[in-house]
């Protein structure tokens, strides 16, 4: 056993210095927990979720769920009803009431479902991204990132953070990931590749209707483009990225023609353009100065998650350096341009790095792993050695 673990870990180190992969990358577009990996994930969720069912409503959540059953009852967003977020987020509260009925622990529930998603999307995520040949570990990892992501989500967050408009669009963001991935890896089916792109753009649309600055997503995407065909004709890396661009204006046009035609259009426009942006810790509290003092501030209260992100980007960046891994990569730099939008804006409260989680727990734990098996693969060379 040991002489034919080492013979094909030699394979596949001198597969990775030749730069070339030894398993080609799955055509499946997602991966589900099954096994122990499923009983860990949902052992971990239920043991996080439950204790929340109780919890009661913020006053966000409280709002959303006011507006929301307000518009069931034919009121017009922000002309009867008027609050600073984006549409969707009271439509999911709303529905949630209609469906599940009007009480806390109905918005309690719907927010533990979501979650659960999130981690089982984080847990395909991680598969697809990971280059670890042996299944098993692959899928260990996997399971390792989902349960960084339940523990991040749950642990440091109380009763006001969760169940808010950043936690509902993290499953449209790992989707957005799966699907852009899965489009850059598609080499001969351009028809398939297209139709990837427009989903892509389709979960990248449909964020900022749920957190108007998720918009900034769509950066890192085109980004991502350029950085897998830094080498493609300039043409066809402009059809690609319009393609996208196609996907991302369709939820948002839908959203338009809805305030539209409830009267509401110019009010957005003012709420998105004029009030909000001027509505940030930096043009309150003096600059960045101001912003570090809130970041020193709620410091107390990020105690789990500040430490986790400075150690996270020092491992992910010197990751990139030592190893090639373009789906880390593009993990990686979703994840770093939202922490960057928090920064900018001043904002520190727990909520807003919600969106920051998901990919940054795939994010770290695939560097990390990858690292270790680095090491592991240096210990039995010179086991061989010898």
């Amino acid at each position: 056993f040991l002489s034919k673990y080492c013979s094909e870990n030699t394979m596949s180190n001198n597969n990775q210095t030749s730069g070339k992969s030894s398993e080609k990358p799955s055509e499946r577009i997602f991966h589900w927990p099954i096994g122990i990996h499923l009983w860990w994930l949902a052992g971990a969720w239920v043991f996080l979720a439950l204790p929340t069912l109780i919890y009661p409503v913020g006053r966000d959540q409280g709002v959303f769920a006011y507006i929301g059953a307000r518009l069931f009852d034919g009121a017009r967003l922000y002309t009867d009803l008027w609050d600073v977020k984006s549409p969707l987020i009271y439509w999911s509260f709303g529905s949630v009431q209609q469906f599940l009925g009007g009480s806390e622990v109905s918005i309690r529930v719907f927010d533990a479902l979501v979650a659960a998603l999130t981690a089982a999307l984080v847990w395909s995520l991680a598969v697809a991204i990971s280059k670890n040949r042996y299944k098993s570990e692959r899928q260990g990892g996997a399971t390792i990132a989902g349960l960084v992501y339940l523990l991040w989500y749950y642990l440091p967050n109380d009763y006001r953070v969760l169940a808010n408009c950043e936690s509902f669009i993290q499953p449209f963001l790992v989707l957005s990931l799966i699907f852009l991935i899965a489009g850059l890896r598609e080499e001969n089916n351009n028809s398939r590749r297209y139709r990837l792109l427009i989903i892509t753009g389709l979960m990248l649309g449909i964020m900022p209707l749920y957190k108007t600055t998720t918009i900034v997503f769509v950066f890192p995407a085109l980004l991502a483009l350029c950085l897998r065909d830094s080498k493609l004709k300039l043409t066809l890396m402009m059809k690609r990225a319009f393609t996208m661009l196609g996907g991302i204006a369709i939820p948002l046009a839908l959203a338009g023609l809805y305030l539209w035609q409830t009267e509401a259009l110019n009010e957005w426009l003012f709420l998105n353009f004029e009030y909000l942006p001027s509505y940030t810790a930096l043009s309150h509290q003096g600059g960045a100065l101001g912003s570090l003092k809130i970041a020193l501030h709620f410091g107390k209260d990020m105690i789990l998650l500040y430490p986790a992100l400075i150690a996270g980007m020092c491992l992910l960046l010197w990751r990139m350096r030592a190893a090639r891994n373009r789906p880390l990569e593009v993990v990686a730099l979703f994840a770093m341009t939202y922490a960057g939008v928090v920064i900018v804006q001043g904002k520190y409260l727990n909520y807003h790095f919600l969106p920051f989680l998901a990919p940054f727990a795939v994010a770290i734990t695939t560097a990390a792993l990858a690292t270790l098996e680095d090491f592991r693969s240096r210990i039995w060379q010179r086991l061989i050695a010898v």
